[in-house]
């Protein structure tokens, strides 16, 4: 099964992102197993950015279509999932909303460096 850019794009920056909280943030990490609070940063992400990946899924599908050079898409694509992930944690706020705010899009921008997107790749199947 070929996994297409935004799937990559999300799992790797869910991934990514407690490690660099951890890193922005270390105090969030003493007296608990980090395991433990990587787990739940890693499962809260994933559920969170569900609706602003379905932006993000659509943009994708729409910039895909167009001649747009690669590193273009890219820069689009990283606004949507920096406005989306700025969006969710505002409206979810909490202590630690800035600083995981920072973390997430530091983590999308990386992701997004390190992750080729075909130049005409399939996007996944509409239903």
């Amino acid at each position: 099964m070929k996994v297409n850019y935004p799937l990559k794009h999300l799992f790797a920056t869910t991934l990514l992102s407690p490690l660099i909280f951890g890193i922005y943030d270390p105090s969030i990490f003493r007296g608990t197993k980090v395991w433990d609070m990587y787990l739940i940063f890693l499962a809260s992400g994933v559920l969170f950015s569900l609706p602003a990946f379905l932006i993000y899924y659509l943009l994708y599908i729409q910039l895909n279509k167009t001649p747009l050079h690669q590193v273009v898409k890219k820069v689009l694509l990283n606004a949507i999932g920096i406005f989306g992930i700025f969006v969710t944690l505002k409206i979810v706020q909490g202590t630690m909303a800035n600083s995981l705010i920072v973390s997430y899009s530091i983590a999308l921008i990386v992701t997004s460096v390190f992750i080729n997107m075909n130049r005409r790749e399939k996007a996944l199947p509409t239903t």
